[in-house]
């Protein structure tokens, strides 16, 4: 048995990955505080990652695993607008969501999978905008690269105690037509200087779908040890 835990189960591309896993025989644990999927091998963990406290609700509890898989996708933009302009709790909650969730769960993964005899793998959703400065998105920006930096240090650790069978990277999807795009394009320039090239990506068809990068997440675990840098990019995945 194949089983993966994903947080931001409920759309897009979390979504994506949990249906496309399950259709490849994966058993799935979906992480989120609303469940939109029906499969007697999905298993709905109800859970706001957003609230640190919450965080003791989610277990990894497996066995006779081939192969197990920790996805910390779930992520918000939070509010768009300079510093200065938005609020502290805004702040605080995107910070929790996006950086301390997937810190937390991937040291609870690593800490009660450890005597698990198995290929482990931990994938962390990061984004272009943690390796480029954003106007208006300074939060977003600061927990990505938060996220990249995270990963690149659990990995070494890794490396340094000789653990060739568990993996960390953190991968940066490209564009997504989601939501979080929407609302991107909302914006005033005011909020987002860089609101227009946005928009004229989603008018000139140059946004991704979740189920193509979800396709081409998958493709990658299935040779993940071909990969020996953490921080990547779909982009330039060359299968």
């Amino acid at each position: 048995m194949k089983h993966a835990f994903i947080t931001g189960a409920s759309k897009g591309l979390g979504k994506a990955l949990c249906e496309l896993l399950l259709h490849e025989n994966w058993h799935v644990s979906g992480i989120s505080r609303h469940h939109t999927i029906a499969h007697k091998n999905y298993i709905p963990v109800v859970c706001d990652l957003s609230l640190p406290g919450n965080l003791e609700a989610v277990q990894f509890e497996a066995s006779n695993c081939k192969h197990l898989l920790l996805i910390n996708n779930a992520g918000s933009l939070g509010e768009i607008g300079p510093v200065g302009s938005i609020t502290d709790e805004e702040i605080i909650q995107t910070i929790s969501l996006n950086l301390t969730a997937a810190a937390v769960l991937s040291n609870k993964f690593l800490k009660q999978t450890q005597t698990l005899d198995c290929p482990k793998t931990i994938v962390n959703i990061s984004s272009g905008a943690g390796r480029n400065p954003y106007d208006g998105w300074a939060t977003y920006c600061s927990t990505k690269a938060g996220l990249d930096m995270f990963s690149m240090s659990v990995a070494k650790e890794l490396n340094l105690n000789g653990n060739s069978a568990t993996r960390i990277f953190s991968i940066a999807p490209g564009v997504i037509d989601t939501q979080m795009q929407e609302e991107i394009r909302s914006k005033s320039v005011n909020e987002f200087s860089s609101v227009e090239r946005f928009k004229l990506m989603h008018q000139n068809n140059q946004l991704s779908t979740p189920e193509s990068i979800a396709q081409k997440l998958v493709s990658f675990l299935a040779q993940r040890d071909r990969f020996s840098e953490v921080c990547l990019d779909v982009r330039n995945l060359d299968f």
